[in-house]
């Protein structure tokens, strides 16, 4: 089992980041919906996540951060990890704004981006 997982480093490395990123999102709609979202929302979220995904994952191997290490983290790393995350959320609410066209509250881009960088650097 560990051969196979060390064989497939990336690709575990990028599973698991989507999974943060997927879960910072959804936790980020229920704070701000105090956790009874409507039709309407859970609608909304089906809409957006998977540009989410798309543009955070994207942004994400540009800068490289899957490659960051999972057992040892240090200020540097961490800074590294923030950078990504701000300019990943900063892409996801520009590609919200003028491509999905779907109508997102300004308060789930900040929680997003507290959410996702959180779990990002609490799952290192």
């Amino acid at each position: 089992m560990m051969k196979v997982f060390l064989a497939h480093r990336k690709a575990v490395s990028e599973f698991l980041q989507a999974l943060m990123v997927a879960a910072a999102l959804t936790a980020a709609f229920l704070l701000r919906f105090e956790f009874e979202l409507s039709r309407d929302e859970w609608r909304m979220l089906a809409q957006v996540l998977p540009w989410v995904l798309a543009v955070k994952l994207a942004a994400f191997r540009l800068l490289g951060l899957p490659e960051v290490s999972w057992r040892k983290i240090g200020f540097a790393d961490l800074t590294r990890l923030w950078m990504g995350t701000a300019a990943a959320s900063l892409a996801w609410m520009l590609a919200a704004m003028f491509t999905v066209r779907v109508v997102v509250p300004r308060s789930i881009y900040a929680l997003d981006l507290v959410l996702c960088m959180a779990l990002l650097a609490g799952g290192r």
